[in-house]
């Protein structure tokens, strides 16, 4: 019996002492964290602590150091983006004044929860912009209609997050608070514009590993309307859902499906897109580099200046192969040191600026040869539904093209057409019914329909051009052009 009660004893001791335990790992962990920010710029205080078996801390995050927090945040795009990090540092060796005008004061509040019971269960986060650096607020609070629009936005936490973290501090959801704000906008004095910003079911699921960015995203509603007397103008999307897992910015893949997007200003000028799905891969196999797209799109209109296009469906594939992954690299780098000499030439004299241009324009073009050298391929598949405006009609378009750029030794310096033309593998084909090409051929100049009638074939109620290429000879049907 006193056993029993020593074991039940020793059992409610450890439970009693749980919360206690867990809740110093929390704060150790929070501890470390604090140190790692200060490294950043960035200053984490904790302001109030409540509960035992269930803690709650409330935080203040301001960005106190702006010089560090901005070389961190170019390391961490580094990290990710390590092409770029050339055009990165160029753009932080400019004058950022502004920026760190802008950055520095930053405030986020909120909340830290955790159970103390489960040592394994999630840490749950609320943060919200709680304020912009003094510069900016006190601009904010001396403009009267800035004020009466941002203030609000501050006061009522209208920009606030709920994340998830695991108990290893990595961090497993991302949900924004719904924005669904109205506020009325200056336009001409004593004018004001009727403003609805909404954006709705915004979510992120991390799956995230070391090497790569693993994500599914989902959005149901973004909504930014404006009204005023005389005009009104909308920018809508739908239910957007996004799955991304990405390496670098070559290899890796998504799917993006949205529903409807929709964009007017006044009565007479839209766009708008129903279902869509968008798909990518790239990725490396022995060093050689791939990448395969697929747009599925519907319901596409464009309404303007008393011209209306709409299409039905849109099905694209592009398939491209054989290009090398070490030369594609360095391709990306030298376009980058492009863009920053470029950028700095801006206030050189002109005679200056194209030597200047010059300079780093001919490793680019270096770059860009090494790759067309050593040939690829290129796959199109595309299929086109009910395409209308004022001057045309088709309701069933097909193009198949399978093209390849044999090895050569071309240069910028000796490319020219007939030498292009002579590298080439091409075999195109076009189909379309025979009033699609009726239709075509009312907007195209009569001597190029009378070119093509030539070479056109017709069965079962279809036209179809077939092009073939192979080493500079070029036959349409069968029939040679040269």
């Amino acid at each position: 019996m006193n056993k029993k009660v020593f074991i039940s004893g020793f059992i409610l001791l450890l439970l009693a002492l749980a919360p206690f335990g867990v809740k110093n790992i929390v704060d150790k962990s929070i501890e470390l964290n604090k140190t790692e920010l200060d490294k950043v710029g960035v200053d984490l205080s904790i302001v109030n602590t409540q509960g035992y078996i269930n803690t709650n801390r409330k935080f203040t995050l301001t960005i106190s150091d702006e010089v560090k927090f901005k070389e961190f945040f170019k390391n961490l795009i580094v990290e990710k983006y390590p092409l770029y990090s050339a055009s990165i540092d160029g753009i932080y060796k400019r004058d950022t004044k502004e920026l760190d005008d802008f950055i520095k004061g930053i405030v986020f509040k909120g909340n830290i929860e955790n159970s103390n019971i489960n040592p394994f269960s999630n840490i749950k986060v609320y943060t919200y912009l709680d304020k912009l650096s003094d510069k900016i607020m006190n601009k904010i609070k001396n403009d009267n209609d800035s004020s009466q629009i941002l203030l609000p936005l501050f006061n009522t936490e209208a920009l606030a997050f709920n994340m998830e973290f695991d108990n290893n501090t990595k961090l497993k959801s991302l949900v924004l608070k719904d924005i669904n704000e109205k506020f009325n906008m200056p336009n001409n004095p004593g004018k004001m514009n009727e403003t609805i910003f909404q954006v709705l079911g915004y979510k992120v699921i991390n799956n995230s590993t070391e090497k790569e960015i693993i994500a599914d995203i989902n959005l149901d509603k973004i909504n930014f309307d404006i009204k005023s007397q005389r005009s009104s103008s909308n920018i809508l999307l739908n239910n957007l859902k996004y799955n991304i897992n990405y390496e670098n910015q070559f290899i890796n893949n998504g799917n993006m499906k949205i529903q409807n997007i929709n964009i007017s200003s006044g009565p007479k000028n839209s766009v708008s897109l129903g279902e869509t799905d968008i798909y990518s891969k790239a990725f490396v196999t022995n060093g050689i580099y791939s990448s395969n797209f697929k747009i599925y799109a519907n319901k596409f209109k464009l309404i303007g200046n008393n011209k209306n296009t709409s299409l039905d469906d849109l099905e694209l594939e592009v398939h491209l192969n054989g290009v090398n992954y070490n030369k594609l690299e360095n391709l990306l780098l030298a376009y980058n040191t492009f863009e920053i000499e470029s950028y700095n030439a801006m206030h050189l004299p002109d005679y200056k600026k194209k030597l200047k241009m010059q300079e780093f324009i001919n490793p680019l073009l270096k770059e860009a040869s090494s790759i067309l050298n050593d040939g690829l391929s290129i796959k199109v598949n595309s299929k086109v539904s009910v395409l209308t405006n004022n001057n045309l009609n088709l309701n069933d378009l097909a193009f198949v093209l399978d093209a390849k750029l044999n090895k050569n030794n071309l240069t910028a310096q000796t490319f020219n057409q007939f030498a292009l033309l002579s590298l080439l593998d091409i075999n195109a084909e076009l189909k379309m019914l025979e009033e699609d090409y009726a239709s075509l051929s009312k907007i195209f100049p009569s001597n190029f329909t009378n070119l093509a009638s030539m070479y056109l074939t017709k069965e079962k109620g279809k036209v179809k051009f077939n092009l073939i290429l192979q080493r500079g000879k070029i036959e349409v049907n069968g029939q040679a052009v040269n």
